[in-house]
């Protein structure tokens, strides 16, 4: 019976996962964000800036910073995703001119980046991921800062 108790207990202990999963937000947390075409677009919480591809006319970048909630919400939900687990190297679907998304992501001190090539398909990797990105780009596209920004000119071929 103790045999297979402790049986029992190994197999549950070897379905933890790989990074435990921390339910409040750490002291320390912060991401540098891009996205689009050749990731123009960067959010940086570490220096609270956002650089918007304005295409043809370069880019312009102000000081724009999430609020503590957001944040709270961003990290939630990278937890809910699982976003600890992902490789650092993801290919989506290719699409032209290049695209896609690269987070460096700042916690207690430890770092994780993540490179993901082109556009989302209708796995659940893919749609979980989609699911932070596009919240992040439109927490993003609500701030008067970003707002204030010139429109982006021109288009890409």
């Amino acid at each position: 019976m103790k045999i297979l108790a402790a049986l029992l207990l190994l197999s549950l202990l070897s379905c933890s996962p790989a990074e435990p999963k921390q339910s409040e937000q750490p002291a320390s947390f912060d991401f540098v964000f891009s996205y689009g075409v050749m990731n123009k677009n960067v959010l940086d919480t570490v220096q609270g800036t956002y650089t918007k591809d304005l295409v043809t006319a370069g880019t312009a970048t102000t000081n724009l910073s999430l609020t503590d909630e957001e944040m709270k919400q961003v990290y939630e939900l990278m937890n809910e995703i699982g976003l600890w687990n992902y490789p650092n190297e993801i290919e989506g679907m290719n699409v032209i001119p290049a695209s896609g998304y690269h987070f460096q992501i700042l916690v207690d001190g430890k770092e994780q980046n993540i490179h993901w090539n082109g556009e989302f398909n209708e796995n659940q990797t893919h749609r979980g991921f989609k699911r932070l990105t596009s919240m992040i780009i439109e927490m993003v596209r609500n701030k008067e800062a970003n707002q204030a920004l010139p429109e982006s000119e021109g288009y890409y071929l």
